[in-house]
Protein backbone atom coordinates (compact mmCIF):
# COMPACT_ATOMS: atom_id res chain seq x y z
CA UNK A 1 0.00 0.00 0.00
CA UNK A 2 2.67 2.31 -0.55
CA UNK A 3 1.99 3.62 -3.88
CA UNK A 4 -1.37 4.62 -2.45
CA UNK A 5 0.63 6.80 0.23
CA UNK A 6 2.37 8.28 -2.18
CA UNK A 7 -0.63 9.10 -4.19
CA UNK A 8 -2.52 10.57 -1.01
CA UNK A 9 1.05 12.68 -0.59
CA UNK A 10 0.53 14.05 -3.76
CA UNK A 11 -3.09 14.55 -3.60
CA UNK A 12 -2.18 17.08 -0.49
CA UNK A 13 1.04 18.05 -1.89
CA UNK A 14 -1.54 19.99 -4.86
CA UNK A 15 -3.76 21.21 -2.07
CA UNK A 16 -0.53 22.43 -0.38
CA UNK A 17 0.18 23.88 -4.02
CA UNK A 18 -3.24 25.80 -4.23
CA UNK A 19 -2.43 26.83 -0.13
CA UNK A 20 0.87 28.52 -1.36
CA UNK A 21 -1.20 30.48 -3.68
CA UNK A 22 -2.87 32.22 -0.27
CA UNK A 23 0.22 32.04 1.79
CA UNK A 24 2.79 33.45 -1.02
CA UNK A 25 1.01 36.05 -1.43
CA UNK A 26 1.17 37.45 2.27
CA UNK A 27 -1.38 35.44 3.72
CA UNK A 28 -4.59 36.11 2.18
CA UNK A 29 -8.01 34.79 3.28
CA UNK A 30 -8.69 33.62 -0.37
CA UNK A 31 -6.36 32.44 -2.65
CA UNK A 32 -5.02 35.06 -5.51
CA UNK A 33 -3.45 32.44 -7.57
CA UNK A 34 -3.85 32.30 -11.42
CA UNK A 35 -6.58 29.66 -13.29
CA UNK A 36 -5.08 26.36 -13.93
CA UNK A 37 -7.73 24.87 -16.40
CA UNK A 38 -6.08 22.00 -17.72
CA UNK A 39 -3.35 19.33 -17.26
CA UNK A 40 0.28 21.29 -17.27
CA UNK A 41 -1.63 24.63 -16.73
CA UNK A 42 -2.73 27.28 -19.11
CA UNK A 43 0.03 27.46 -21.55
CA UNK A 44 0.52 23.27 -21.73
CA UNK A 45 3.96 23.62 -20.40
CA UNK A 46 3.95 22.81 -16.55
CA UNK A 47 4.94 26.52 -15.85
CA UNK A 48 3.24 28.70 -13.74
CA UNK A 49 3.85 32.50 -14.61
CA UNK A 50 3.00 33.57 -11.40
CA UNK A 51 5.16 35.78 -8.92
CA UNK A 52 6.11 36.61 -5.57
CA UNK A 53 5.84 33.06 -3.94
CA UNK A 54 6.84 32.81 -0.45
CA UNK A 55 9.50 29.75 0.19
CA UNK A 56 10.12 30.66 4.17
CA UNK A 57 7.11 28.06 4.76
CA UNK A 58 6.73 26.79 8.75
CA UNK A 59 8.92 23.67 9.58
CA UNK A 60 5.46 21.91 9.42
CA UNK A 61 4.64 23.10 6.13
CA UNK A 62 2.03 25.83 4.90
CA UNK A 63 -1.72 25.17 6.45
CA UNK A 64 -3.43 22.88 5.18
CA UNK A 65 -6.58 25.14 4.38
CA UNK A 66 -8.58 21.85 3.56
CA UNK A 67 -9.17 18.50 2.32
CA UNK A 68 -11.43 15.92 0.14
CA UNK A 69 -11.51 12.14 0.03
CA UNK A 70 -11.89 11.90 -3.75
CA UNK A 71 -12.41 8.15 -4.09
CA UNK A 72 -9.45 6.19 -6.18
CA UNK A 73 -7.69 7.65 -9.16
CA UNK A 74 -4.60 9.28 -10.65
CA UNK A 75 -5.68 12.24 -11.93
CA UNK A 76 -4.53 16.10 -11.45
CA UNK A 77 -6.55 18.81 -10.23
CA UNK A 78 -7.94 22.01 -12.31
CA UNK A 79 -8.67 25.35 -11.23
CA UNK A 80 -10.89 27.99 -12.70
CA UNK A 81 -12.92 30.92 -11.53
CA UNK A 82 -12.79 30.04 -7.77
CA UNK A 83 -13.78 26.21 -8.49
CA UNK A 84 -11.48 23.37 -8.08
CA UNK A 85 -12.61 20.37 -10.67
CA UNK A 86 -11.11 16.69 -9.44
CA UNK A 87 -11.93 13.25 -9.97
CA UNK A 88 -11.74 10.08 -8.79
CA UNK A 89 -13.80 6.48 -8.58
CA UNK A 90 -15.78 5.48 -5.93
CA UNK A 91 -17.71 1.70 -6.14
CA UNK A 92 -17.34 1.43 -10.17
CA UNK A 93 -18.20 5.21 -10.51
CA UNK A 94 -16.31 7.80 -11.62
CA UNK A 95 -17.36 11.25 -10.35
CA UNK A 96 -16.09 14.46 -11.05
CA UNK A 97 -16.16 16.79 -8.54
CA UNK A 98 -16.18 20.78 -8.85
CA UNK A 99 -15.27 21.95 -5.30
CA UNK A 100 -15.16 25.72 -3.77
CA UNK A 101 -11.61 26.51 -4.21
CA UNK A 102 -11.32 28.73 -0.97
CA UNK A 103 -13.56 26.24 1.41
CA UNK A 104 -13.50 22.37 -0.57
CA UNK A 105 -17.15 22.17 -0.12
CA UNK A 106 -18.82 20.26 -2.76
CA UNK A 107 -20.69 22.85 -5.27
CA UNK A 108 -21.50 19.86 -7.23
CA UNK A 109 -20.49 16.82 -8.60
CA UNK A 110 -21.76 14.50 -11.61
CA UNK A 111 -21.04 10.40 -11.31
CA UNK A 112 -21.34 7.63 -14.29
CA UNK A 113 -20.75 4.11 -14.22
CA UNK A 114 -16.98 3.09 -15.07
CA UNK A 115 -15.42 0.01 -13.88
CA UNK A 116 -11.67 0.65 -11.75
CA UNK A 117 -10.10 -1.04 -14.64
CA UNK A 118 -6.98 -2.52 -11.98
CA UNK A 119 -4.46 -3.04 -14.32
CA UNK A 120 -1.24 -1.21 -14.29
CA UNK A 121 -2.40 0.63 -11.23
CA UNK A 122 -5.42 0.54 -8.66
CA UNK A 123 -7.78 1.91 -11.09
CA UNK A 124 -9.75 5.47 -10.94
CA UNK A 125 -9.53 8.29 -13.74
CA UNK A 126 -6.14 9.31 -14.62
CA UNK A 127 -7.23 12.40 -16.89
CA UNK A 128 -7.09 15.94 -15.60
CA UNK A 129 -10.60 17.47 -16.26
CA UNK A 130 -10.01 20.47 -18.84
CA UNK A 131 -11.91 23.54 -18.48
CA UNK A 132 -13.37 25.82 -21.42
CA UNK A 133 -15.54 28.63 -20.71
CA UNK A 134 -18.69 27.27 -18.50
CA UNK A 135 -17.64 23.82 -19.98
CA UNK A 136 -15.87 21.00 -18.23
CA UNK A 137 -14.53 17.75 -20.17
CA UNK A 138 -13.20 14.58 -18.69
Amino acid sequence: MEFRRVVKDYVLMLVFSFAAGAIGLGYFATAQAADWPNWRGPNHNGISKETGWNADWPEAGPKVLWEKTLGTGFASMSVSKGRVYAMGNIKDNDILYCLDADTGKEIWKKSYPCPLFKKNHEGGPCATPTISGDSVYT
